[in-house]
């Protein structure tokens, strides 16, 4: 499963990391689908890990996303 993070500089975007070898990660935005290549300290510094959204689902109303 691809990681979810949350682009720190610029303007704040979520990319997913698509790919990896040991000095580089492979970067994707969400958003213009733009792919890039980055170096691992500097993902780090500029990244973070985009977590659990927490809700209330006793106020949710739509469709019911447990029946499969």
């Amino acid at each position: 499963m691809e990681e979810l993070y949350i682009q720190q500089f610029g303007k704040e975007r979520i990319v997913l990391v698509s790919g990896w070898s040991e000095e580089d990660a492979r970067v994707e935005d969400i958003s213009t689908g733009l792919v890039y290549a980055i170096n691992w300290d500097l993902f780090f510094k500029c990244h973070k890990k985009l977590g659990v959204f927490k809700c209330n689902v006793d106020g949710y109303l739509g469709s019911n996303l447990s029946v499969g």
